[in-house]
């Protein structure tokens, strides 16, 4: 390997962790404008499609006026996407505690089914935003083809999982890698681990990206 090839590299990759860095704080101040609950999908969402621009294209574009553009652009839609999913982890969440409560076998059915529907959501987050960025769908059909992509492909899911998992436990143990890393590493992972998914998918049902 030739040092202009290494070099080549070395800036590719100074230019990729800069990338994360930026969008991270773009991500964490756009959450925080949405007061985190209408601001969280949006955010990622505006993310991942400029990930998935350098991606495609591999060229420099104005991030900040790209991330705000694609941020108001998906603001409705993904937040009724995203207000499915914090509805029902509270619902989840209140079946945990009505669990507690109980005993005997009963306990161990409920107990059984909130951890695979938990599982279950979880692999749709890992689908659920790249395909806003992916396709035009509507609400149902989005949920769907998450739903598709979580079933149809669970060694990838939890891959992707994992992956962000992990990033979320370093964040928590070394929280300046968070403050940096830690939305956009784990929209970068989802990303990489969708692409082939999204492929076989769009095969399967004629999406266009």
């Amino acid at each position: 390997m030739t040092v202009h090839r290494i070099t080549d590299r070395m800036i590719k990759v100074c230019d990729t962790v800069y990338l994360l860095a930026y969008l991270n704080i773009l991500w964490f101040i756009f959450t925080l404008l949405g007061l985190v609950i209408l601001g969280i999908a949006p955010s990622t969402v505006a993310m991942i499609s400029i990930l998935k621009e350098r991606l495609d294209k591999n060229e420099a574009t104005k991030i900040f006026s790209t991330f705000f553009h694609n941020y108001k652009l998906a603001f409705k839609k993904s937040n009724q996407i995203g207000i499915i999913f914090w509805v029902s982890l509270l619902l989840l969440s209140c079946d945990i505690m009505i669990v507690s409560k109980l005993d005997g076998m009963i306990q161990y059915v409920i107990l059984t089914s909130v951890i695979v529907l938990f599982t279950l959501i979880s692999f749709m987050l890992v689908y659920i935003f790249p395909l806003i960025v992916w396709t035009e769908m509507t609400i149902v059909k989005y949920l769907q083809t998450a739903l598709l992509m979580a079933i149809g492909f669970p060694r990838q899911s939890i891959l992707a999982l994992s992956s962000c998992f992990t990033i979320l436990t370093i964040s928590l143990l070394i929280p300046a890698i968070g403050i940096f890393f830690l939305g956009s590493g784990m929209s970068y992972l989802c990303l990489i681990f969708s692409a082939k998914v999204f492929d076989k998918v769009q095969e399967q049902n004629g999406l266009t990206a």
